[in-house]
This record gives C-alpha cells, structure tokens and sequence, in this order.
C-alpha cells in the first residue's frame, strides 16, 4: 500500500511577507486549477505561474496536495460562514418557512448560474474534484459534509422544533449529496439546467416537507 503524502502546511505565514508569498502561491494555483484542472497541477507549474522557485513554495507546502487542502479550507470556511448567515433567520412557523422556501431555491439556483462557466465556478468544481481524487485529502471532505449538515440542521431545527436533531442532521447530509450530484450533473455531464432545475428544487422541497 502506498504512503500517504503529508499535506501539513510547513509554517503558518503570521508576517506580511509570508501572508503575501502565500497568496501569490494561491492565486497562481486557482489559475492553474481553472485552466488545466486539477489533475495538471503540479509545483513546478505553481511555482512559475506564482513567478517563485519550487524551493520558495517547498518553504510553505511540501507537495500540490497541502496547497490544495489549504486552499479547499479556506473556500469551506467562506461556504459554513454564508450557510450560518442562512440559518440566522428568525423562527417561523412551517407554513411560514414552506411558503418561502421555494422563492428562496429560485434565488439560489438560479439558471443563469448554470448556464455560466465562470471561473469562480470552475474554481471550486476543481477543489472539489481533487478532494475526492485524492485520499490524502477525502477526510477533510467528510469533515465538511458533516459541518454542513449541523448547519442546515440548525436552521431546520428553528421551524421542525418536534423532529430529533439526528433526524434533521440526516436530512442535512441528504441536501448536501443531493446538491454536490446536481452540480457535477450540470458540470461534467452538461445537462441542459432546464431538464433538471425545477425538478431538483422540487426535490429538496419535498425533502423539507416531509419534516411537517
């Protein structure tokens, strides 16, 4: 079996300096991640689209896969912060939350979105890709799908106050696999969004009503 690769950050940039380099080393990997995707980055390339010397990343990552996991991190930590900031709504009633429920997937899916290949788009499709491409970093994967699920079940928990919280976490890791398939559905297979948006936002309302 083969070793699995360190993906431990060398040492954490706390001067100006470091922060910089680490950023330069960032923006050159999304650059690379959005134009050749996951699988063609490699150091060497990071380190001359950053316009540094292997030995200069070297200092900060030991391998492509800690830059990766340090930049997956980061993306996760924006993505918990704007699902708390979801979950942060007054409690309602059920009726209350049903009836506002489906104006809300319109905003968050909406077609114009996946009709679009933006490269923040992109970006993160390929963060994605490598965390399941590569095992040294599926753990931070699976760290993430259950951070998420406490997430939604925090919100859920406001309006299904009856529902166990184990219920409504399992409920939570339902919409996050159903939202990571509907994604790579419309990304990697490039289905038409008009075949499948509505149903899919059907589906997680049908989820949702359930919990009644």
């Amino acid at each position: 079996m083969a070793e699995s690769r360190n993906t431990t950050s060398r040492k954490e940039p706390s001067q100006d300096r470091s922060k910089k380099m680490v950023e330069k080393i960032f923006s050159a990997t999304r650059i690379l991640l959005i134009n050749d995707g996951v699988e063609g980055v490699t150091t060497g390339k990071i380190a001359k689209q950053a316009g540094i010397s292997v030995g200069s990343l070297y200092q900060y990552f030991p391998n492509k896969l800690a830059v990766l996991k340090a930049m997956y991190q980061s993306w996760l930590d924006e993505v918990i912060s704007e699902l708390e900031a979801l979950s942060a709504f007054p409690s309602m009633t059920t009726d209350q939350f049903l009836a506002a429920l489906p104006g809300f997937l319109d905003s968050f899916y909406s077609e114009e979105s996946y009709q679009s290949s933006s490269d923040d788009r992109q970006y993160e499709l390929e963060l994605v890709k490598g965390m399941r491409l590569f095992k040294e970093l599926q753990e931070i994967d699976d760290r993430h799908q259950e951070r998420v699920a406490e997430v939604l079940a925090d919100g859920l928990e406001k309006v299904f106050t009856h529902q166990p919280r184990e219920k409504l976490i399992q409920v939570g890791i339902y919409l996050y696999y159903l939202n990571n398939a509907f994604d790579e559905l419309m990304e990697y297979e490039k289905i038409d969004p008009e075949v499948l948006l509505a149903p899919h936002k059907e589906a997680i309302i049908a989820v949702v009503r359930a919990l009644a």
